[in-house]
């Protein structure tokens, strides 16, 4: 599935539209009456339904061109949410470039994703922000807010902000800013946008479902028994799917980093792909997307095993090496 970074729902059609949040549960009663819920998804999931912005049927008509352009399903675009489109604590206000701490700076990392946090009573829950608007985000390091371009780039596509010099060791970085929501129209619609101007003028407006995309990377239900491929640590190297599921690595003297995919993006469990130092010398540092941790290191011609698990509703990674 392909994105249409340019491709911004009509704003005034979101802006009357009705959605949020969604979880997705599994209930079952016990022979005792007490009701098991499990978890399906690890994170929530935010589903609209652009019905209700249409005023006009001038608004039915930009919405059938729309969702031709994105050919149907089977593409995603931004959609501006609201209620919730702010690093503000209030999720619509004015952001600042200390609203959300980022990560820690350790004098090496230059890669560090936008975040936003959602705090109720002792629980925090963690959102990656992948779209955010251009032209609104702020970044600061230890406080201080620092100058785009100079100090540092956003790929907005990604929503990764990449320093031109790694921030100190000890040093909080921290960023603000508005967001879209990646997106794409539900399932409902693959078959048809079916319009009728009869039904349309007495009322009967046609529902237009649309689901949040979780990242924008497609894996398989199975996914370690994909592809393998050779790679060389020329670089901080970010994973991707296409280089396939066993990665069997070359790295150099400059200690390059691996860094994993966005953990967002999976289930809990595994195997999600296997690691193989293909090194007699060098380690690999193996890091997360997620604020660009370090979460394991490779030895010298060792295997990995690398799982996600759950704790509390949040997935972490898990490098089971020696293999």
């Amino acid at each position: 599935m392909a994105f249409h970074e340019n491709a911004i729902f009509p704003t005034n059609i979101s802006r009357g539209s009705r959605g949020g949040p969604i979880f997705r549960h599994s209930v079952l009663e016990l022979d005792s009456g007490q009701p098991s819920v499990v978890s399906r998804w690890p994170t929530a999931r935010r589903r609209y339904n652009a019905a209700y912005g249409i005023k006009r049927f001038a608004d039915l008509q930009v919405v059938h061109d729309f969702w031709l352009g994105r050919g149907g399903i089977s593409n995603g675009w931004r959609w501006f949410d609201l209620f919730d489109h702010s690093t503000a604590a209030d999720h619509r206000g004015a952001p600042t470039a200390t609203d959300v701490e980022i990560g820690t700076g350790d004098g090496s990392t230059t890669i560090f994703s936008m975040l936003k946090l959602y705090t109720s009573f002792d629980q925090t829950v963690t959102r990656v922000i992948e779209k955010p608007i251009d032209g609104t985000a702020l970044v600061a390091v230890n406080s201080v807010t620092q100058t785009e371009g100079a100090d540092y780039t956003i790929d907005y596509s990604s929503g990764e902000i990449a320093f031109t010099l790694a921030p100190s060791a000890g040093l909080s970085v921290s960023w603000g800013g508005e967001y879209h929501v990646p997106c794409q129209f539900a399932p409902d619609l693959d078959d048809a946008f079916e319009v009728s101007i009869d039904a349309f003028e007495a009322g009967a407006i046609p529902d237009i479902p649309i689901l949040e995309m979780l990242g924008n990377t497609t894996t398989p239900e199975q996914p370690w028994r994909g592809g393998g491929s050779a790679l060389a640590l020329t670089a901080d190297t970010l994973y991707d799917w296409s280089n396939g599921h066993a990665l069997y690595l070359v790295p150099d003297a400059s200690g390059h980093k691996l860094i994993l995919p966005y953990r967002a993006d999976l289930d809990p469990g595994g195997p999600i792909f296997h690691l193989y130092n293909s090194d007699a010398a060098f380690t690999i540092p193996v890091h997360s997307r997620e604020a660009g941790a370090l979460e394991f290191t490779l030895p010298a011609e060792t295997g990995a095993i690398v799982i996600t698990y759950d704790i509390s509703g949040t997935l972490y990674w898990k490098g089971l090496k020696g293999v």
